[in-house]
């Protein structure tokens, strides 16, 4: 079931149902959803995962596609499928950027690629700002930098949409430049494993820390593979993303384990 409320969740003002329509029998429930299995993106996608055919019937709807066009167990299966809303009018804030020069003041040319934006505010998290759409900013001093992109267009039914980056500066770049392409850790909240997606780089290395700052652990891993979280507890921990010993990006991981 998916449904659109109102603000005050007082009236329902969109809803559907995808699966079987009946219960087998008395001591199963038809197709159904545990909870934190949806997932919704900016783009208004949903990704949903149903428990279906639970007590082996053979009710949910497929495609030829499917992984599986049967149902191979006597207890619920994982079905996935995703809902896509086809909304356009939308603003989607994103930005790249790269750290040019050898020791600071060090530039950043940042690269503009939010989606339907129209006017932009960058906060460099130095206490100066740029409306410019591809600015080039200088760092006097070494430090981690909260670089924030405010997309706007009024036209657009969210309005603005913000974008951050904990930008590392370091007192000295090595020879090799760092340009990050908005490395993404999906999926997040995870519960075993989390994917390391749209790297430029054939190895990285990737650093653990818990919600205090201790920590806990290194990887180094192929381009775009997976990392194990399965001995974490629940909670919240953060990932930071290195290459060739240079800071590439930061992230907040949520880990779920029920």
């Amino acid at each position: 079931m998916i449904i659109k409320l109102n603000n005050l969740a007082t009236t329902v003002k969109y809803a559907s149902y995808f699966g079987g329509n009946q219960a087998p029998n008395g001591n199963f429930y038809g197709e159904h959803v545990d909870g934190g299995t949806s997932r919704y993106d900016q783009r208004g996608i949903i990704y949903q995962s149903v428990c279906a055919d639970c007590g082996g019937t053979q009710l949910f709807p497929i495609t030829s596609n499917a992984w599986s066009t049967t149902n191979n167990s006597t207890n619920c299966n994982n079905g996935s499928f995703k809902f896509d809303f086809e909304i356009s009018d939308f603003v989607i804030a994103k930005y790249n950027y790269e750290l040019t020069g050898i020791c600071v003041p060090l530039n950043v040319n940042f690269e503009n690629t939010s989606y339907s934006g129209v006017n932009y505010t960058w906060y460099f998290g130095d206490g100066t700002t740029s409306n410019d759409t591809n600015p080039i900013h200088t760092y006097s001093a070494p430090g981690i930098y909260n670089a924030k992109l405010i997309a706007e267009n009024s036209n657009t039914c969210n309005f603005s949409d913000t974008f951050l980056i904990a930008i590392n500066i370091p007192t000295c770049l090595s020879t090799e430049i760092i340009t990050n392409n908005y490395i993404e850790i999906y999926p997040n909240p995870a519960k075993e494993i989390v994917k390391i997606g749209n790297i430029s780089k054939d190895r990285i290395i990737i650093e653990l820390y818990d919600i205090n700052g201790m920590y806990l652990q290194k990887n180094e891993i192929e381009k775009n593979s997976s990392l194990s979280i399965i001995t974490l507890s629940q909670g919240f921990y953060t990932i930071k993303v290195l290459s060739k010993g240079n800071f590439v990006s930061i992230h907040k991981l949520i880990v779920l384990k029920n």
